[in-house]
């Protein structure tokens, strides 16, 4: 849990999962992005041809000034109910990433107490004179 809490603070995502994760989209989708609309995303020299890294404020930054374009010139793109839909979509990301850690810690604890109540029971059980 040390870890989850070390990584959200870093500014640096080190793969297409964590850039497409961060992004609240599939791996392909922010793929095409970068193909696409120019998503800011970072070659690792010497690596494979899919490694990649992106920094949150250049992605930040990228989804508050980036401008979509249909592939028919003459067809006029709004991107502001696009960036709307996308940061809404990363903010459910984090609230549910949020839920899903409580959710678990509350698992955590309900086992725990189901487990310390089953030892109880056993040891009345072995102490217990047979009649």
């Amino acid at each position: 849990m040390a870890t989850q809490a070390v990584n959200s603070t870093i500014s640096v995502l080190n793969s297409w999962k964590e850039i497409a994760s961060y992004l609240g989209r599939g791996v392909r989708t922010v793929q095409r992005y970068e193909d696409e609309l120019r998503l800011p995303v970072l070659r690792v020299p010497g690596k494979s041809h899919g490694s990649v890294l992106a920094y949150k404020a250049d992605l930040d930054s990228w989804l508050h000034n980036t401008s979509v374009r249909s592939s028919d010139p003459s067809r006029k793109v709004c991107n502001a109910p696009i960036i709307s839909e996308l940061h809404k979509s990363m903010s459910e990301h984090v609230n549910l990433r949020r839920e899903s850690h409580s959710l678990r810690a509350a698992h955590n604890r309900s086992v725990l107490q189901l487990r310390t109540s089953l030892d109880r029971i056993m040891e009345q059980l072995r102490f217990r004179k047979p009649d």
